[in-house]
């Protein structure tokens, strides 16, 4: 969840603001996914592609923050790679669901549009052939001579996915509490909502990114899955408890563990709804 969310605004931000670089290659990969011969295909792939902008433009990327957004995925993508330098996976030599959750923007918007991967090329090659091995039946690591497809023994975290972990922190855990903050506000001022189907945005989370405002979708889906999260973590027996607060605290996260909505969210027809 942290690595999607944290990936979200460079993800859009690379791909859709750098046409020079992206244009081609998006239209004509797009056009690949269409029956061929269907009328109008251009205007369909244009209207298409007007409408993940003006998407862009909710999830927080704009001119007045390219720059901080830029700035952060540098040191992001310098984290990833430094670990990634030294593990195959998050942790250790087999995927866990972490995994799959960061090919969601490493591979498809960073990894493979023009733009962002001369970027990922030049300055993150260990987390582009981390791409490369997540899209593999097999392990791909000749770079790992000796590991073996299992997880770290003892379940350990390594330092390099903490230095990860802290520095998708300083997006997430704000833009997580303006979020919250935003959707709460909605609830107070809403009749019963029990049941209702849940929309994909309900206003926007104002917080601060190195001193940028941002103004973000606020989206309840994000919440739902959190509290899966701290479910487990209400689950736990002291011990473990404490050993997680420890990580979390490392990773400058330990807000999310108490940040939860008014309201808690189900699950009906494969749409989230307000229960």
């Amino acid at each position: 969840m942290i690595g999607a969310e944290g990936m979200l605004r460079p993800g859009m931000h690379y791909r859709w603001n750098f046409d020079d670089e992206n244009k081609t290659f998006l239209i004509e990969q797009t056009r690949m996914m269409l029956p061929r011969g269907m009328d109008g295909l251009d205007d369909i792939i244009k209207a298409a592609h007007e409408q993940t902008r003006a998407a862009t433009r909710k999830f927080g990327v704009n001119p007045e923050t390219y720059g901080v957004i830029e700035e952060l995925y540098a040191e992001q993508l310098a984290a990833y790679n430094r670990h990634f330098s030294e593990y195959p996976y998050l942790l250790g030599g087999r995927p866990c669901i972490g995994d799959f959750g960061l090919m969601i923007f490493l591979h498809p918007h960073l990894g493979r549009d023009p733009k962002p991967l001369s970027i990922m090329q030049r300055d993150g090659l260990a987390v582009l052939r981390y791409t490369e091995r997540m899209n593999q039946r097999d392990a791909d690591w000749v770079e790992f001579p000796g590991w073996e497809e299992t997880y770290l023994d003892g379940d350990e975290i390594p330092e390099t996915l903490i230095d990860l972990a802290r520095v998708m922190a300083e997006d997430f855990v704000p833009e997580t509490l303006a979020a919250a903050k935003a959707i709460n506000a909605w609830l107070a001022e809403q009749g019963d909502v029990t049941g209702n189907t849940i929309e994909r945005g309900i206003g926007f989370g104002e917080f601060e990114l190195r001193g940028k405002p941002i103004s973000a979708l606020a989206q309840p889906y994000r919440f739902y899955r959190l509290k899966r999260a701290q479910d487990e973590y209400d689950a736990m027996g002291a011990d473990d408890k404490k050993a997680l607060e420890a990580v979390l605290e490392a990773c400058n996260m330990t807000p999310i563990l108490g940040v939860k909505l008014d309201r808690e969210i189900g699950w009906k027809n494969n749409r989230e709804i307000w229960l």
